[in-house]
């Protein structure tokens, strides 16, 4: 089938037409409700987020290995448990680290994993290993908040690139600095409202909508938010 164009409303019509006609990510809105849930909640006891990430034990075996791995080895002894990892890294590590890999598990498993959709997959998760090195290594020690901002700034790429193979086919030919104005030509939308769009439906909270939003390189002035540091 040959790509088309479209208007905004239409893409984003068809687009939650194929991903509920192919039965894709129902399990990551159910995750991030109630991950977010627990996190945004003073009041709930940490038993209720590693219980939340023990019942899903891929997802519980993933956090172990990657708060063991390089990127933590300052914090010294092999973690081992769940319960374990919040007290030494808080849950809003833990919360942020279980939502990153359950974004990546949901697109690896869609019907639709093509040559494209494994590259534009990889291009995320270098980017979310990338910034998450630079927030650890900074003050802010945002680490898995940064790498998960990262990781859904490419959400709206990996969408076209899984549903819209035709268009995204297209789009990859351009040159990466011309790359939202030809989007807005081809889709009527661009990649970064895409992917905004489908954040807000899968529920994943504003602070992390703020650090989605792609920044143009300039120096960050000295009064700015966590979602806006963490974004850059």
């Amino acid at each position: 089938m040959p790509a088309q164009k479209w208007n905004k409303n239409a893409l984003q019509q068809a687009l939650w037409s194929r991903i509920e006609e192919h039965g894709d990510f129902p399990a990551l809105a159910e995750s991030v409700r109630y991950i977010v849930s627990v996190m945004e909640d003073d009041q709930a006891p940490i038993e209720k987020l590693e219980a939340a990430v023990v019942s899903d034990v891929p997802l519980a075996h993933q956090v172990i290995r990657r708060v063991n791995s390089v990127s933590y080895a300052a914090y010294g002894r092999k973690i081992t448990s769940i319960a374990r990892a919040i007290m030494i890294l808080g849950c809003q590590t833990i919360g942020y680290l279980a939502l990153d890999i359950k974004l990546v598990e949901s697109f690896a498993q869609t019907s639709g994993m093509s040559a494209a959709l494994t590259r534009e997959l990889l291009r995320a998760e270098l980017a979310s290993t990338i910034a998450r090195a630079i927030a650890l290594g900074s003050k802010t020690k945002e680490g898995e908040k940064a790498a998960l901002c990262a990781l859904l700034q490419h959400t709206g790429r990996l969408l076209v690139a899984c549903y819209f193979p035709e268009e995204w086919a297209l789009l990859e030919k351009v040159p990466e600095a011309g790359m939202e104005s030809e989007c807005l030509g081809v889709l009527g939308v661009s990649l970064e409202n895409l992917g905004l769009d489908a954040a807000r439906r899968w529920g994943f909270p504003e602070q992390l909508l703020e650090g989605m939003r792609i920044q143009a390189p300039r120096p960050l002035p000295e009064k700015i938010s966590s979602g806006q540091r963490v974004g850059a």
